[in-house]
């Protein structure tokens, strides 16, 4: 019994840490993290929203591949960030209610990322309690602490530590069983959904790889068979991760996000001034309270990012331990691999300083130059500062260490307690889930667009943070501004997101270019138009709304942020038949043509491709009625005397199909973001159905790696264990 409690001690350790650290998300009533952003919250405007329809999905025993409540359309699964194949994501949200599974996301991160740490200074041969030191530094680092908008990122990052204590334990004791476990940690982390984290480890855990090799009285050809049995292992990993690979790699080829090295170096930069965070985090301000110097591109970088307080107990013990390096004559007692350790940490600050540093060049070059913030190559320094910090311990510390690392797990966590525990916005969950009066007003399933929350939410968070302002952030649900809209079953036409198909940023974009303000907010015609065509009922803004085709409908006020909300009086159906478009060739084309239209009076549409209608006859007059509609698969009748063009404002994008009366019809692109099918005369029945694309092909390539990772590690294992 005692060995059983011993064997899993440490893994209660970290877990009894993580629910005292997290215990207000539980006690003394449920809430949810709610901590804002630049512009919204990654968390009431991504995260939760969208993992509360996750949650919803896979308890009806599905995975949820689109939402059509947001931005016409969306693919949710090919975004990736919700990390939907990620195994404690679909434990926690297939069996437990929403805010549970939600909560209990950041027991399990901190969990596995204290443990890794713990499990990696451990095959060093560390003393448990040491080790379970080093685990607490890293687990409370700021990409933990400081990052609880962004899950995702945190929970990739959790899993860093694991590739360093499996190739260590490879070297250590030559058996490949340990390497044979790496392909299960490279998919989960892919499944998570943060490819920049995921590619920062892999570059960590294979200049350690390299590192090992050189250390060891291996040939060249002994050291090229084992690293080519590296790169073997690491690419059955992201077979294993094929599902979620194709489908972002369909819609990465769909989007018009492009980075450069000049911005990825520019827009959120890591100053020198930032290193005064070591001693304290607030040093330079406190987001919370705004008084912390707001991101400014090419200026000013981001306090979550570019804070590096890992705590007073390991700065002080890394000290010491740098100090008695430096000034040792002898490295005959130095920690296995310190030079490795340090040169990490060093490196980590080395790429996150950018421009101010001579490795700015890197960032040219994939992988570096597909990722925003530098910054986040911190993780380097703060996964090594966490093992160097224990260095001390075993070299200077030979009696009473139990005692003394008792004292400074204490100290650490009386730390760590006073500067994070309140650092983040907690809502009680029914407030946050309550309905707001717009959508009382407006109704369910209505589409709506937003064009100013962002500014009225900038004006509130710059100037006051969050720090006594939960009643205005809760008064800000009222816009319903993008993806928060879901949870109260409205449409939207605009979608936050990572990453988003070309089609729908260049709609956003142009729709956005028309509201223009001038005592009051002003449409331009393009925009009304694209209103029009993308059937948007409502338009919620801050602003007195000038345009006598929109009817005001009510207002609210809390002290200076305003809601107003107004109607469309020409709004065209979800679903409606024509004869009248313009024909072009390329979406440019679409973009030039579109404030020509008089969309809500002639129904004219644009298409991107000859569809050969025959215009003679009399005008498509029969409306179409939707009989079903979900979210992957909408149903229409038609009855019409002739050929006509059915428009659907829904959004073009690769894995929809479209079958007419049985029997399968192209999709044409439509008003940029828009699906169109040529339909004939009589009676027709339309369906419209979306199956990700490629998905069962990547599906049975990710479980034939899956089977042959199962049978590589028993392999192994068997091998091992005869040894």
């Amino acid at each position: 019994m005692l060995k059983v409690l011993r064997y899993f001690f440490p893994f209660v350790f970290f877990l009894l840490i993580a629910i005292y650290f997290y215990s207000d998300l539980f006690f003394p009533k449920p809430k949810l993290p709610a901590t804002p952003d630049y512009g919204r919250s990654d968390l009431l405007h991504f995260n939760i929203p969208l993992r509360y329809k996750y949650a919803e999905k896979l308890k009806q025993g599905e995975l949820y591949f689109w939402e059509d409540k947001i931005g016409q359309g969306f693919p949710i699964f090919a975004e990736g960030q919700l990390g939907q194949l990620y195994l404690p994501n679909l434990i926690l949200y297939r069996f437990l209610p929403f805010w549970l599974a939600f909560n209990l996301s950041f027991v399990a991160t901190f969990t596995i990322a204290g443990l890794g740490l713990y499990l990696l200074a451990r095959s060093y041969r560390f003393a448990r309690s040491a080790s379970l030191l080093a685990g607490l530094f890293f687990a409370f680092a700021p990409p933990f602490m400081l990052h609880m908008h962004h899950l995702n990122l945190i929970q990739t990052t959790a899993l860093f530590p694991y590739y360093f204590l499996l190739i260590n334990l490879f070297f250590q004791s030559r058996k490949i069983f340990f390497l044979g476990l790496l392909p299960f940690l490279v998919s989960q982390q892919i499944f998570i959904g943060f490819p920049q984290i995921t590619a920062y480890s892999l570059i960590g855990a294979t200049l350690f790889f390299i590192y090992k090799i050189r250390q060891g009285p291996k040939s060249f050809t002994q050291s090229l068979k084992v690293a080519s049995l590296y790169i073997a292992i690491i690419s059955l990993g992201f077979l294993m991760a094929a599902p979620q690979l194709s489908s972002t790699y369909i819609l990465y080829k769909n989007s018009s996000r492009n980075e450069t090295p000049q911005s990825i170096l520019t827009d959120f930069p890591f100053k020198f001034d930032n290193l005064k965070t070591i001693v304290n985090p607030y040093i330079l301000g406190n987001i919370k309270d705004g008084t912390y110097p707001h991101w400014e591109k090419n200026k000013w970088g981001i306090f979550w990012e570019n804070n590096i307080y890992i705590g007073l107990v390991p700065l002080i013990l890394t000290a010491i331990f740098l100090i008695k390096t430096l000034f040792k004559k002898s490295k005959k007692q130095t920690p296995q691999d310190y030079t490795f350790w340090i040169f990490m940490s060093v490196l980590g600050i080395g790429l996150a300083l950018g421009t101010q540093a001579p490795l700015h060049p890197l960032f040219s070059f994939p992988p570096l130059s597909m990722f925003r913030v530098p910054a986040r190559f911190l993780i380097f320094t703060f996964l090594a500062t966490s093992l160097i910090s224990i260095f001390t311990l075993e070299s200077l510390i030979k009696k009473n260490k139990k005692v003394i690392v008792f004292l400074l797990i204490v100290l650490a966590l009386i730390d760590y307690s006073y500067n994070w525990k309140n650092y983040n916005l907690l809502i009680p969950k029914e407030k946050i889930f309550s309905t707001p009066e717009t959508a009382i007003t407006i109704g369910s399933n209505v589409r709506i667009f937003v064009p100013d929350a962002l500014i009225t939410w900038q004006s509130v968070f710059k100037e006051k943070g969050w720090k006594n302002q939960t009643e205005k952030y809760l008064f800000l649900k009222d816009f319903l501004d993008r993806n928060l809209n879901l949870i109260f079953d409205v449409e939207s036409v605009q979608a936050y997101a990572g990453m988003a198909p070309k089609r729908l940023t260049v709609f956003e974009s142009l729709l956005n270019s028309g509201f223009k303000q001038e005592n009051g907010l002003e449409i331009t015609t393009l925009s009304e138009n694209l209103l029009d065509m993308a059937n948007v009922t409502y338009i919620i803004t801050s602003s007195k709304l000038n345009s006598i085709e929109w009817e005001f409908i009510r207002t609210e006020q809390l002290d200076e942020i305003t809601v107003n909300v107004y109607k469309n009086k020409n709004i065209l159906p979800k679903a409606y038949i024509t004869k009248n478009y313009v024909q072009v060739k390329t979406l440019n084309e679409t973009v030039k043509e579109l404030g020509n239209l008089k969309a809500s009076q002639n129904k004219d549409t644009i298409i991107e491709k000859d569809v050969r209608l025959d215009i003679s006859g009399d005008e498509c007059k029969n409306q179409p009625q939707i009989t079903y509609s979900n979210s992957t698969k909408i149903e229409i009748l038609t009855s019409n005397s002739n050929e006509c063009l059915l428009v659907v404002s829904s959004s073009f994008y690769p894995g929809w199909e479209a079958r007419i009366d049985n029997n399968e019809t192209e999709i044409l692109p439509a008003n940029i973001n828009s699906k169109a099918v040529k339909i004939g005369k009589g009676n027709q029945k339309i369906e419209l159905s979306y199956k990700e694309k490629f998905f069962t092909e990547s599906f049975l390539t990710g479980s034939f790696a899956s089977l042959l990772f199962i049978g590589l590690v028993y392999i192994l294992k068997k091998r091992a264990t005869k040894n």
